[in-house]
């Protein structure tokens, strides 16, 4: 049914879901209902984008989903690009839309903000009155030319702390990517006391993570108690998942993307040390840890040549692991820093001290056996299993023991 002809149609609640250019005229016939629209979710480039703004120029009391995509990166020309000063602009949009219980927003048009997109004090504004609000997901793609932040990273971390913030009672999932300034003064000022669900993707730089930490001390992911942590590396990113949560909050998860830029000379493996050692209380309970390489070849970056400066650090963060499973061609450089432990008894004492069951999954790695002598001569000894079928085994029966 063309949605020109919705006009003969009862009054049924519409749910927009297209792809610009293809269906526009639809979708501008469609949003001439607003009353009526209750799910808007819409991919655009930045050609189309300008029909897509005059058409929403109204409020949409009935939305309750809504999802806006636009080009990524540089995509948006100033120079083509020409916002009319009528349009009711996003932070005015979600003001009228009461009922939002999902908002997904990706490379949203710029304003004349001093960020370049809506500020992180109005986007709060907007959130404040979504009372019903439960995912929330902002993802934004500054262009390499656009404008930093209006405020230096030095005095935003000598600001004090917002007395008042706005409280979102229903969020469960908030997903973010790239702009770690913007999320860090975004979060700053939210209380989401229901949030078990975490997801933060960036480029890596030294990421200061005070104010995410602060969030999470206010949600429900403080109570997760996450008994498995995987970190893996892949040749242009790394995954860092924690999940498995025993406390009271069961279906809790936290996530990290980093994409990686080998042109620096800080390794991967360091970038994952400078973020989880600011979130050590998230890593303090993980009994099981998982680290792996997803690619034939390993950089230079995460090789043996950096093993004992990059790896020891690593593993220092999960005080409390029991277990550790190593594959894709690492356990060829965690063994051999292992290894080096042996022989400093300070370091042997505070490195995994509960660690029980290790699986080096790679056929050539050499077994740390000083480092296994060591550990069984201080009473504290770790069991090596020699294939996956005995390390699935003993793992079960780890588990089953801790019941």
């Amino acid at each position: 049914m063309s949605a020109k002809n919705l006009s003969l149609w009862p009054d049924f609640p519409l749910a927009i879901s297209l792809y610009i250019p293809e269906g526009e005229d639809d979708l501008i016939a469609a949003l001439e209902h607003p009353g009526r629209v209750c799910r808007i979710d819409i991919i655009t480039s930045c050609s189309d984008v300008f029909a897509v703004i005059e058409a929403m120029q109204v409020p949409f009391p009935a939305l309750t989903h809504l999802q806006l995509v636009g080009p990524e990166n540089d995509g948006y020309d100033p120079d083509v690009l020409d916002i009319p000063d009528q349009f009711l602009g996003l932070p005015t949009l979600l003001l009228s839309a009461r009922d939002l219980v999902s908002l997904q927003l990706e490379s949203v048009p710029p304003t004349n903000s001093d960020y370049g997109h809506i500020s992180p004090e109005e986007m709060v504004s907007s959130l404040a009155v979504l009372t019903k609000l439960r995912t929330l997901s902002i993802k934004r793609y500054p262009s390499e030319d656009s404008e930093p932040s209006p405020i230096p990273s030095d005095e935003r971390r000598r600001r004090p702390d917002p007395t008042m913030l706005a409280v979102l009672p229903a969020l469960t999932q908030f997903v973010f990517g790239r702009d770690f300034e913007y999320l860090e003064d975004l979060v700053a000022q939210i209380d989401a006391p229901r949030v078990a669900d975490v997801r933060i993707e960036y480029l890596t730089e030294e990421v200061q993570t005070r104010q995410l930490s602060r969030f999470i001390d206010r949600s429900n992911l403080k109570l997760a108690q996450f008994r498995r942590a995987q970190v893996r590396f892949y040749s242009d990113q790394v995954y860092i998942d924690l999940n498995l949560p025993q406390g009271e909050c069961l279906q809790a998860k936290f996530s990290i993307i980093m994409t990686l830029d080998y042109a620096t000379t800080v390794s991967p493996v360091m970038y994952v040390v400078h973020v989880l050692g600011q979130l050590v209380a998230m890593t303090s309970s993980v009994g099981h840890l998982r680290v792996s390489f997803w690619t034939p070849v390993i950089p230079r970056q995460v090789g043996k040549d950096l093993l004992e400066s990059e790896w020891l650090p690593l593993l220092r963060l999960f005080s409390a692991v029991e277990v550790l499973e190593v594959s894709g061609g690492l356990a060829g450089c965690i063994a051999p820093a292992l290894e080096d432990t042996a022989e400093e008894t300070e370091t042997l004492t505070i490195l995994l001290p509960v660690l029980r069951l290790l699986w080096l999954a790679d056929d050539n790695c050499n077994k740390p056996e000083w480092f296994l002598s060591s550990r069984q001569h201080s009473g504290r000894p770790v069991t090596i299993a020699n294939t996956q079928d005995e390390f699935v085994e003993r793992l079960n029966a780890h588990w089953r023991c801790q019941e």
